[in-house]
């Protein structure tokens, strides 16, 4: 099987072409070619077929489509399971070096490297073959914004290839030869200065000096009547050599040359401790040769992501000869930082002046990606809100890397790499503990121990608790401990200067909407490991598919996470310690003694009167419920009452034992 997508799609299977249909499918196969052995989720599929206004049925209309692709590939006699589906969607299983993507990257590779060797010739005999395998415009027969927007990266790393290529062959003085076609890409391309520097340098290597002054002209007119931009320091310094006669016997690819070199990366920290195999990976993925490397790195409050990220980008710094940009988005404050003012930093970084930024957004991330088309530079995002406050600071090209941190998985990313960050394994915590609060005795370590897991792992509760240790000497291992034992306190022992749970627990609460903030205070009330999917219904007297958009909030915005199936094939959550130890004292805080107690009476009330229909022989009429969940629960709940009471087994006990005492203490 090969795939081929420089041009219009087709997939050979055999050496035929495969039948895959067209709109939906066409959209479908396209966006799982594209990231051919990676998983994309149904709603990256959904959002590249209907564009933002997606119909009532549109993920079962994605699985129609999938299934029809998989007949087709099955007719045609592929291999078996060749659309896989994953947790995380749908995944296309092909070799990569079938595929003419991988096939480009790895002529544009291999030319590149015999370039920087001297061997010009080849370097551009290989530059040619890659080339050619555009057979036309990127996927241009498919309307969607997602391809679109991808087909776009593509335009523009053929667009840097061929100006790669164009460059070796005027090193070999092929002057004339190439003028004709460089005249015909300005023309297409008119604001692209490192064209219009090429085809000046072959004019006046062919001893036409007029009409390379007159292609200088035509460029700084289009530069100032369009962007009200002057043009930039390399095209000048090849018109100063055109006037003075100056011999150029050879371009140079850097017509989009940085004023400087920036290293804005924050310090790496000296301690840094575990996570071998995940900086490892992290690290090749930056490294790599693939176009448009984007690593994205996900987790919840507390887990490091940025200490991670900056951790690896510092190790591979030296690989990112141009430069190292590093922003802050905010995502998890109030309110982000605005990309137009990340742009404005990032160009001013390199070299413009600020007189000569865009004030529009669109420009300014044009200006952006032309500064960056042929460089080596590696882009820290920190604190990613969403792919949309991204999409203007993400380089064009593959020549450049991006490392993202976000609380939210981004998987709207074409082409992005989720790196998920958990908590600290026990013995790494216990040794990053000991790395700052120093030393432990034999004594000392069934405390040390304790310590670490009422920190759940989270690099930053360890940190806070060995930095409290630190400082305060006479406070004994055995005493943190002792006090981390009191829920009431636990967060507040936890804190340490700018080590504080609490406020980065806040940032998720901020970017929650009022509903699931309701949900989340209410389920920080119940005294139970993991939760339903119908749990919304009782605590916020709503529908059972609205608790779970409402859940699924709360897992998006890294409050909940998903626990996996119960027997009855529907989803669990469950929400850490310390998060549920925050959101119960937002609720004390925030609701009325009265909201409180009734949410928990429901919740129970819920439990236990499902718990009794499980129980009975009888078909109990669901309109005489007492409990604040709908028919499709109790249905739910009598088509396997065994396996239903399995699941709530904890949650049951725990129900079982909530009197009204309880309630009181559980609300209060």
């Amino acid at each position: 099987m090969f795939c081929r997508l420089l041009g219009p799609l087709e997939i050979l299977v055999h050496g035929s072409p495969l039948p895959v249909g067209r709109n939906r499918q066409l959209t479908v196969i396209a966006c799982l070619a594209l990231e051919a052995n990676r998983a994309v989720s149904a709603r990256s599929l959904v959002e590249a077929v209907w564009s933002g206004t997606p119909p009532r049925t549109a993920e079962e209309q994605i699985q129609t489509s999938v299934w029809r692709l998989r007949k087709a590939f099955r007719t045609a006699g592929a291999p078996a399971n060749v659309i896989e589906t994953t947790s995380l969607g749908y995944k296309l299983r092909i070799d990569e070096a079938q595929t003419d993507v991988a096939e480009f990257d790895r002529l544009v590779t291999r030319a590149r490297s015999i370039a920087a060797a001297g061997e010009h010739a080849r370097a551009v005999d290989d530059y040619t073959a890659a080339l050619n395998l555009f057979r036309g415009p990127v996927l241009a027969e498919l309307s969607s914004p997602v391809v679109a927007s991808v087909a776009a990266q593509w335009e523009e790393r053929r667009l840097v290839a061929l100006e790669e290529a164009v460059e070796l062959e005027l090193k070999l003085g092929k002057y004339r030869e190439v003028v004709g076609k460089l005249r015909r890409l300005v023309a297409q391309f008119p604001l692209r200065e490192g064209l219009r520097c090429l085809l000046m340098t072959a004019l006046h290597g062919s001893g036409r000096r007029a009409e390379a002054l007159a292609v200088f002209r035509d460029g700084r007119n289009v530069l100032v009547e369009q962007l009200g931009l002057e043009p930039g320091r390399r095209l000048q310094e090849v018109h100063r050599e055109v006037l003075s006669g100056k011999e150029r016997m050879a371009a140079t690819a850097d017509v989009t040359a940085l004023v400087r070199a920036p290293a804005q990366l924050t310090a790496d920290i000296s301690d840094f401790t575990g996570r071998a195999d995940v900086v490892d990976g992290i690290v090749r993925d930056l490294r790599g040769d693939e176009a448009h490397r984007i690593t994205v790195v996900v987790g919840k409050c507390g887990t490091g992501k940025t200490t991670l990220a900056v951790h690896a980008a510092h190790l591979t710094r030296r690989g990112f000869p141009d430069g190292q940009l590093y922003a802050d988005l905010g995502g998890t404050r109030t309110e982000p930082t605005d990309p137009a003012e990340i742009l404005r930093q990032f160009l001013h970084a390199l070299g413009v002046p600020d007189q000569a930024i865009p004030r529009d957004v669109r420009e300014a991330a044009s200006v952006y990606r032309s500064l960056l088309a042929t460089r080596r530079m590696l882009v820290l995002l920190d604190d990613a809100e969403g792919a949309e406050q991204m999409r203007p600071l993400l380089p064009g090209t593959g020549s450049s890397a991006v490392l993202v941190t976000s609380r939210s998985n981004l998987t709207e990313l074409p082409g992005a790499h989720l790196v998920e960050l958990g908590p600290l394994p026990p013995g790494e915590a216990l040794e990053l503990l000991r790395g700052i609060a120093g030393p432990t005795s034999t004594a000392d370590q069934a405390a040390a121990k304790e310590i670490v897991a009422a920190t759940g792992g989270l690099p930053l509760a360890v940190r806070a608790a060995g930095a409290r240790l630190r400082a305060r000497p006479q406070l004994r291992l055995v005493h943190l401990a002792h006090r981390l034992r009191i829920p009431a306190v636990r967060l507040d022992e936890l804190t340490h200067g700018g080590l504080d749970l609490r406020s980065r627990i806040a940032g998720s609460e901020h970017r929650l909407g009022d509903d699931a903030t309701a949900l989340w205070y209410r389920l920080g009330l119940l005294d139970v490991p993991d939760f339903p999917f119908w749990i919304g219904s009782p605590l916020l007297d709503v529908g059972t598919t609205a608790s779970e958009k409402l859940l699924d909030e709360l897992v998006y915005r890294r409050v909940l996470e998903v626990d996996g199936e119960d027997a009855l094939g529907g989803v669990r959550y469950r929400m850490d310690e310390l998060t549920r130890l925050y959101a119960r004292d937002r609720a004390v805080e925030l609701m009325p003694t009265t909201a409180r107690r009734t949410a928990v009476r429901r919740a129970a009330e819920s439990w236990r009167w499902l718990s009794a229909l499980a129980r009975t022989d009888k078909r109990v009429d669901p309109s005489q419920s007492r409990a604040a969940v709908g028919d499709d629960v109790v249905e739910t709940v009598m088509a396997n009452p065994v396996g239903w009471l399995r699941a709530e087994r904890t949650a049951v006990k725990w129900a079982e034992k909530c009197d009204a005492r309880t309630v009181a203490v559980l609300a209060s």
